[in-house]
C-alpha cells in the first residue's frame, strides 16, 4: 500500500491546451484518469487495512488461547 501511495504521489496529470474546441473533453479525460488511479490506490490501501485487521484479530485469538492454556496449567 505504501508503494502504491508513493507512486501515486509522484504522478503528474497535465492538460495540453491546443485550442478551446476540445478543452472540456481533454480536461475530463485527465480528471477521469486521476479518479481511476486514486480509486485503485484506495482499493490497495483498503486491502492492506483489512489484512492488518485480520492479522491483529488472529494474534488476539492466539494470545487469548495461550492465556487460557497458561491458566489451566497453573490450576493443575
Amino acid at each position: 500500500a505504501r508503494a502504491a501511495l508513493e507512486a501515486q504521489a509522484q504522478m503528474e496529470y497535465s492538460v495540453e491546451v491546443v485550442s478551446d474546441t476540445n478543452l472540456g473533453q481533454t480536461v475530463s479525460s485527465v480528471r477521469q484518469k486521476l479518479r481511476n488511479d486514486l480509486r485503485a490506490v484506495m482499493e490497495t490501501v483498503k486491502t492492506a487495512r483489512e489484512a492488518v485487521r485480520s492479522a491483529a484479530s488472529s494474534l488476539r485469538d492466539v494470545l487469548v488461547a495461550n492465556a487460557s492454556v497458561e491458566a489451566e496449567v497453573e490450576i493443575n
